[in-house]
């Protein structure tokens, strides 16, 4: 996502809706919810919909620099577990993503 930003060839913007898209994806693939309680499943439902909120606010914001407390807050998580989430699904930190 950093290099489609810096880069910004043409169709740039579609690339990165289309990169957040995945790392949802990975977020529900990663986090199974057939073996869960129905209280965890209804928790990881609530975790994909913050997720789908930060995606809005990045798609809004992201010609403008977004903090990791920016888009933890939005996802009403701490930054440190937001972080965690985000390095986990994408092999790379926030940090790296929102230089």
């Amino acid at each position: 996502m950093k290099e489609e930003y810096i880069k910004k060839l043409p169709g740039y913007k579609m690339a990165l809706k289309a990169r957040l898209y995945d790392f949802m994806v990975l977020l529900i693939r990663e986090i199974p919810m057939m073996d869960y309680s129905t209280s965890e499943k209804t928790n990881q439902l609530i975790s994909i919909e913050r997720l789908g909120r930060v995606h809005e606010y990045v798609e809004q914001n992201y010609m403008r620099d977004i903090t990791i407390q920016e888009v933890a807050d939005v996802a009403k998580y701490s930054t440190f577990l937001f972080y965690t989430l985000f390095q986990e699904c994408n092999g790379y930190d926030i940090w790296s993503f929102l230089e």
